[in-house]
């Protein structure tokens, strides 16, 4: 944020959920203090209908280092939101870089900094990721698609025990 800031004056940033530890918590409300950034940082407790809270959002940021599946990055993707995230974990499985979102390959808040600056100045790849994003939820987290392939796991299972 605070190297998009002057850039982008009207940029926010939405920190939903409670972190694991109190204690960073007073770190992050600190470092917002020392960088000025007071009016562009929201804090949100925990969302139950995080859901219906996406659509709202410009981009969805995962700073996460370590993420073993990414269910928001999937109900973002779901409802045309386009995301940014670590390439670590679980979100390989989900994200390809450059086709249906971000991956930044290092952690370091610069890096990520420059994937969001690079899709708020370009909305047509902005675009291609929601379009993208949207398909690879269709095709690949279809809960209907899902449960045909469980059902095909079991019915494979079954016949082995018989």
């Amino acid at each position: 944020m605070a190297q998009l800031k002057e850039e982008f004056p009207r940029l926010r940033l939405l920190l939903i959920g409670p972190p694991a530890e109190k204690s960073f918590l007073s770190f992050l409300k600190k470092l917002i203090k020392e960088l000025r950034l007071e009016e562009r940082v929201v804090f949100l407790d925990y969302v139950a209908e995080l859901y219906s809270l996406l659509p709202s959002l410009d981009i969805l940021l995962v700073p996460s280092r370590q993420e073993s599946f990414g269910r928001v990055i999937i109900e973002a993707m779901a409802v045309g939101v386009p995301v940014v995230a670590f390439r670590q974990g679980g979100v390989e499985e989900i994200i390809r870089d450059a086709h249906n979102g971000c991956l930044a390959e290092d952690f370091s808040p610069e890096i990520l900094a420059e994937k969001v600056k690079i899709l708020l100045h370009d909305p047509f790849l902005a675009a291609k990721f929601i379009i993208e994003g949207f398909h690879t939820v269709q095709s690949k987290y279809n809960l209907q698609e899902q449960a045909q392939k469980l059902e095909r796991l079991l019915d494979q299972w079954l016949v082995r025990k018989s």
